[in-house]
């Protein structure tokens, strides 16, 4: 609505009509634009001149609701707005060994040229994706936990969006080894000789597992005797495996 050039529009504006009966917005091509019902006249938002337009496209639809109602969607595409996606994150980081069913963290770093806000996504062994944690700022490291159960060798990678969903290609794999959880001699079998080999480093100064958590059969977050008698319960008295619930 133009209100110095059109009274009659500026009237409508300054008076009380039923919704259903009077339009909520006047556009009427002069200097002082007032968009909706409960807008206040007297703010100018363009004042007389020339002035030069933005690469933008604007798109208004509108939709017959019935009943007196029109639907106006109106969309404004700024084209002079450019952005750029972050950069391509190195290897990520994380556990050379873990052992099944630890969670551990696995972090990457990547930088945005625009200096927007990043999220992280990985990419696990066995097409296991995490959600997208973040935001972190353009730069700082992206953390993420994950809980390793598959044996074996295990490769995970990672990719960064920013804020405009942007998104890079995913980085170069990392490669880990998830050992089981009470093979603490690391034979690659869990028997009596793991709780023999708990006892000695318990009580007579032997070797520690390697890594040292691969001992915690019990999951109570210890390597010691109580995990020795755990897997002398699991092979001789049928007690319960090795692991950590859910």
């Amino acid at each position: 609505m133009v209100v110095d050039k059109n009274p009659k529009a500026s009237a409508h504006a300054n008076a009380t009509y039923s919704l259903y009966w009077t339009p909520t917005s006047y556009v009427d091509g002069g200097h002082d634009v007032v968009i909706g019902s409960h807008a206040s006249i007297g703010t100018n938002i363009l004042s007389n001149g020339t002035y030069e337009a933005n690469d933008i496209d604007i798109t208004i639809t509108t939709t017959w609701l019935g009943s007196a109602q029109v639907e106006v969607i109106v969309k404004i595409v700024n084209n002079q707005f450019i952005n750029t996606a972050p950069d391509v994150p190195a290897e990520p980081s994380g556990p050379v060994v873990a052992v099944s069913e630890g969670t551990y963290p696995v972090t990457a770093t990547s930088t945005d040229p625009d200096g927007h806000d990043l999220w992280y996504m990985f990419d696990f062994t066995n097409m296991v994706y995490s959600e997208w944690v973040g935001p972190f700022a353009s730069g700082a490291t992206g953390t993420c936990d994950h809980r390793f159960n598959d044996i074996g060798t295990q490769h995970y990678r990672v990719k960064v969006k920013d804020e405009y969903d942007d998104e890079t290609a995913w980085s170069p794999f990392h490669e880990m080894q998830v050992v089981w959880r009470g093979d603490a001699n690391g034979d690659a079998n869990i028997n009596v000789g793991d709780a023999v080999y708990l006892i000695n480093y318990a009580f007579k100064g032997g070797p520690a597992p390697d890594p040292v958590e691969i001992g915690d059969a019990n999951c109570d977050g210890q390597s010691n005797v109580g995990d020795a008698v755990y897997l002398i319960n699991y092979a001789f008295k049928g007690g319960p495996a090795p692991g950590c619930p859910e």
